[in-house]
């Protein structure tokens, strides 16, 4: 079982935070004016960013009362959330309707 350090868990709380922000982005003013599935996109994407980092807090604060299969269970089981999350945050981010969506509104 590796090591786990104080920025593994700063790292944790800032996806815990980033994924409430991201389930409550769609439902603001400013929100509502994004295409309909990057809200949809940004709602999906929070239950993974909030299990993903709840595990992580598992693996920090619990594993030295975990066995080592469950240890690894836990660490593959986030590995596997992070690609589709990261993935979706990338498209997001990247989608021409996202900017087109924010020049709309500027001008």
């Amino acid at each position: 079982m590796s090591p786990h350090t104080p920025f593994d868990a700063v790292r944790d709380g800032a996806v815990l935070l980033g994924g409430v922000v991201l389930f409550i982005a769609p439902f603001t003013a400013r929100g509502r004016v994004a295409p309909h599935w990057m809200r949809v996109a940004l709602w999906l994407s929070c239950p993974i960013a909030v299990a993903w980092s709840f595990l992580g807090f598992t693996l920090a604060f619990g594993s030295l009362r975990l066995s080592q299969h469950t240890y690894y269970a836990i660490g593959h089981t986030k590995a596997v959330w992070a690609c589709p999350d990261s993935v979706d945050t990338c498209v997001m981010l990247l989608a021409p309707s996202a900017r087109s969506a924010a020049r709309k509104q500027r001008g």
